[in-house]
């Protein structure tokens, strides 16, 4: 009788195993970075093709992939930057910025610099939960990044559990549609195709004028003068700035232990006031590699926006130099 109770094991042992095998095998940055949606095989591309002599990276949302131009950006650096890769994608995540940076270096390259989005708007929040950008971004992350993610969930043990079984929950489900839609094995199939310098749509540079016109009128029911204004941030002692610093430090220190130069910020949404002289000083207290673009050429990009938060080719181009000068000055320095 045991022994028969012991054979019917088998055969859901040998499920639970493949499974797990599975998940194993796929948790691999061209996997992962194909199930993220969105043009996702560029993003397997340019990881897995990176090349050793790569030198800079762009790592962050749809603003970084649409707000900075790879070729210009190496032009302008004075010999500085020599082969450049914008690798933002759609979504905001420190969590994910620190993923990707961690893949990076996970393969041999010449990596001297990087530019990192970081999330102002959440340096002024007082918001209790949230921030890790979850969900989609979930497909990025790998599950050793599942001590992040329970660590900079809320501090109660109950909540942490209960982000991290989502979170894998959301890793399985996207490995699933990954397997049963053919994407898997379309990736595995296409993965010599050269590393791109952005991923880059063909869409991008279709202006949509009255998604910038409601933005800028939302901006104009909060200031009298949209020339003039600028916005005070009040930096919060709050559970989503001290998470967002502490994702920021463990980017750091990587940084570091690579000797690499790296540079935060985050561009504006259209219309959106340049933030204040004070506000500026009060983050590069806490963060010293933060940057940020001088009023003037802040209100100069308003009139060259594709939609309310993406640059068009005009904004791309003033922002990008700017960029460059800013990598120059932190090499000299």
């Amino acid at each position: 009788m045991n022994r028969w109770f012991s054979l019917r094991l088998i055969p859901p042992l040998a499920v639970i195993l493949l499974c797990a095998g599975f998940l194993i095998w796929i948790d691999r940055p061209e996997f992962r970075y194909a199930l993220a949606g969105n043009a996702r095989e560029c993003s397997a591309y340019q990881l897995v093709n990176l090349p050793e002599s790569v030198d800079f990276v762009a790592i962050g949302s749809s603003r970084v992939r649409r707000g900075i131009d790879s070729e210009l950006l190496m032009q302008k650096s004075e010999g500085l930057i020599s082969d450049a890769y914008n690798l933002g994608r759609p979504g905001r995540s420190a969590l994910r910025n620190l993923r990707v940076l961690r893949d990076i270096l996970g393969r041999p390259n010449d990596l001297k610099f990087a530019f990192v989005e970081i999330d102002v708007d959440l340096l002024f929040s007082s918001r209790k939960d949230g921030g890790l950008g979850l969900g989609p971004s979930s497909a990025f992350l790998s599950h050793a990044d599942l001590p992040d993610v329970y660590a900079h969930s809320l501090n109660n043990p109950a909540l942490q559990t209960m982000t991290a079984a989502r979170f894998e929950y959301d890793k399985v489900r996207y490995a699933l549609v990954g397997l049963f839609s053919g994407l898997i094995w379309d990736t595995y199939q296409s993965l010599d195709q050269p590393a791109p310098r952005a991923c880059w749509q063909p869409n991008f540079d279709k202006v949509f004028p009255g998604k910038i016109a409601r933005e800028r009128n939302t901006w104009r029911r909060r200031f009298d003068d949209l020339q003039t204004a600028t916005i005070d941030g009040s930096i919060k002692n709050s559970y989503i700035v001290r998470q967002q610093l502490e994702l920021l430090d463990e980017i750091r220190q990587l940084a570091a232990e690579h000797g690499i130069t790296f540079l935060v910020s985050r561009q504006g949404a259209a219309y959106e006031p340049p933030l204040s002289e004070k506000t500026v000083r009060a983050i590069k207290a806490i963060i010293p590699e933060f940057i940020y673009p001088p009023e003037s050429l802040v209100r100069r990009t308003w009139r060259y926006f594709a939609d309310n938060h993406h640059f068009d080719t005009e904004a791309r181009d003033m922002y990008t130099k700017w960029l460059a000068r800013q990598f120059v000055k932190a090499a000299e320095d």
